[in-house]
């Protein structure tokens, strides 16, 4: 740990490690580097001392470059650097040299942020006297506009500015409300961005107790609009718009502010709404023109509601549920340039992005946001639910590629067999008259002249409505009996037991939706609070041990029983089969981890330009371990019972 700057000497390493006494019963060891080890046995041991100089800082800024998210570290750290800072022993201008680095290289942590906070508090209560004013915050926009260029939409970088408008007071700044005009020029869609703005203008207690929320509003409708017309279904300038209207609404109560402005600016919202929206007579005009805003029908609803006009919310409901869904359609189809100007109606619409998908499905690269879309038309498949993600990261639904028609042919064949049950019943009925052993020989003589050879054995409901529930029951028990008193069959459904214990253990779930919007409103709370499978579920080491146990057990079984094999006809030995299992599984599952496999794992982790070999011994590796955390010795105690039965079950045959 010694340094050409800093001796370590004095210090015992505290390492990590399970309490005395229970070193032998760890469920699960991480598995640390050497380095993380080092580092943190001798962080851990300054911290036991309460040492704040130089050399802990040192240790500090190590650790937090392996593991960016300690937030313990973070408060040590915060406390070495208060020490040195109000001991003359160190700068806070070199610490936020060293902070916008870390920021910089991850950028999605969020310790960072609130650290910087603390250093600003400090810097400005030794510094400044508390006097807020003096502070110069250009060093915070150049780290924030750094990080908002490589990610318009860090919820993280976003929460530190609106901490810096609280902390000094920047409602209404100039600064900031010009730089949100800046990244709505970038992105129009950035709901961060109008988020943020909201609050610079809305948020301060104050603002509300005078006439400058009037002046705010009338400026902000004139604004929104602009932007409105740039894109006229871009959701986020309509929130924004909504939250004008409800504002102005709300104020206009208050007989101490100036109504007539307010009530012109209601007046300039409705008319952009009327602008955008229409009666259920000219939709399919409008939809033609591309004048027509899904947010400003559902602003429209909104008002209808407000005013007691239930009829006409309820009319403007229907036309967003039935006319309106191809809204989509129509954004896809100006990013392509798709000529729409002569389709008068939704169809139309459709077919013409269809068929331009089909054309030129080969054109598209694989970065498209389309390119899905134009695989699938490629390859001439029937109707195809897709997802596309638009720039404002909202995903929408699309069909693209239209249903085959179906054939009627079930129904004629359906058709034909009832007109063939209506004959047969009445043959029966001529038949009732006749003596019973006649019944007998015409029975048979129409069995050996109608052979069924479709026939199906009836079901459930079937066998309860002709009183054979006995005969029903009894047949699903024989053949139950049948499938397990077959080694073939257990060797198979001990498998898929095993299978399903891997698969569960390596899924995990969640209560996200993956619908859009626009379908997610439509569906039962029900569906919408049942859990699924979440993303996290498909990596790479997942699909490795799935593919190790598929291979361990059941490919190789299966191939050395079919080399390997006693029967009668040289097909696959269920004995050999599960006896095979069970020694692939003790190779597997039992064996000793050598030297060698840890550390081709170290040299692997510190490799940074690893070999395929490299690669695929390493997810071996870790899919072994993996399995055997999950199924344990179970694998072998089934193996063992299989090949007891498989056993069994040949010498009762011999």
């Amino acid at each position: 740990m010694n340094t050409d700057e800093y001796n370590f000497d004095d210090i015992i390493p505290l390492e990590d490690g399970a309490p005395e006494g229970l070193e032998d019963i760890v469920l699960c060891k991480i598995m640390y580097t050497d380095e993380f080890k080092m580092v943190f046995s001798y962080l851990r041991a300054l911290m036991a001392k309460n040492e704040y100089s130089k050399r802990s800082n040192y240790v500090a800024c190590y650790a937090i470059s392996l593991v960016p998210a300690h937030y313990t570290v973070w408060n040590y750290k915060f406390d070495i650097v208060k020490s040195l800072y109000e001991n003359g022993e160190y700068s806070i201008n070199e610490e936020f040299k060293w902070c916008n680095k870390i920021a910089l290289e991850n950028e999605k942590n969020y310790q960072i942020w609130q650290y910087r906070e603390l250093l600003i508090k400090l810097m400005i209560e030794n510094e400044f006297n508390d006097d807020k004013n003096k502070y110069n915050l250009d060093h915070e926009y150049e780290i924030i506009n750094k990080m908002l260029d490589s990610d318009e939409k860090n919820y993280h970088v976003w929460s530190h500015k609106r901490w810096i408008v609280e902390y000094f007071n920047l409602f209404h700044n100039l600064k900031e409300l010009e730089n949100t005009e800046i990244l709505l020029e970038r992105d129009v869609r950035n709901n961060s961005v109008w988020n943020f703005r909201n609050f610079i203008n809305f948020k301060d207690d104050d603002v509300t107790n005078n006439n400058n929320l009037i002046d705010i509003i009338v400026k902000e409708v004139d604004f929104t609009i602009s932007k409105i017309k740039e894109s006229i279904t871009n959701p986020s300038s309509w929130n924004y718009f909504k939250h004008l209207y409800n504002l102005s609404k709300e104020s206009i109560t208050d007989e101490t502010l100036d109504n007539k402005k307010l009530e012109e600016c209601i007046s300039k919202i409705k008319k952009i709404v009327d602008d955008y929206t229409c009666s259920a007579v000219d939709v399919e005009n409008k939809l033609a023109e591309k004048s027509l805003s899904v947010p400003a029908f559902e602003l429209l609803a909104d008002m209808y509601r407000d005013d007691g006009c239930h009829q006409e919310m309820v009319t403007v409901c229907s036309l967003l549920g039935e006319e309106l869904d191809p809204s989509q359609l129509v954004e896809i189809a100006e990013d392509l340039a798709i000529d729409i100007a002569e389709c008068k109606v939704k169809k139309d619409i459709y077919e013409t992005v269809r068929d331009y998908f089909y054309e030129n499905a080969d054109q598209f690269d694989e970065n498209s946001k389309y390119y899905e879309l134009a695989v699938l038309s490629k390859f001439g498949s029937p109707k195809k639910t897709v997802f596309i993600e638009s720039d404002n990261g909202d995903v929408n639904e699309v069909d693209i590629i239209e249903e085959d028609d179906e054939d009627d042919e079930t129904e004629e064949a359906e058709e034909a067999e009832d007109a063939e049950e209506a004959a047969g019943e009445n043959d029966d009925d001529d038949d009732e008259e006749v003596d019973d052993e006649d019944d007998e020989d015409d029975e048979e003589y129409e069995y050996d002249e109608e052979l069924d050879f479709d026939y199906t054995p009836p079901t459930l409901l079937e066998s309860i409505k002709e009183g054979t529930l006995y005969e029903y029951i009894e047949d699903k028990n024989d053949e139950v009996k049948d499938y397990l008193t077959d080694p073939y069959s257990i060797n198979e459904l001990v498998f898929f037991f095993e299978t399903f214990a891997v698969l569960k253990a390596l899924t995990s779930t969640t209560l996200d939706s993956y619908l859009p919007d626009s379908v997610s409103e439509y569906v039962p709370k029900f569906i919408l609070s049942t859990k699924v499978i979440s993303k996290d579920s498909f990596t790479l080491l997942n699909l490795s041990i799935v593919l190790l146990w598929t291979l361990v057990g059941k490919i190789l079984p299966v191939i050395i029983s079919n080399y390997i094999n006693f029967t009668y006809d040289f097909d696959r030995d269920a004995f050999v089969e599960s006896l095979a299992k069970l020694f692939i599984a003790i190779v597997v599952f039992k064996s000793d981890i050598s030297l060698k496999s840890i550390g081709d794992e170290f040299k692997f982790s510190w490799t940074l330009n690893a070999t395929v070999l490299s690669y695929f011994k390493h997810y071996i590796f870790q899919a072994a371990l993996s399995l055997r955390g999950i199924l344990n010795n179970w694998v072998l105690v089934d193996a063992l019972f299989t090949s007891i039965l498989a056993l069994y079950a040949n010498l009762a045959f011999v």
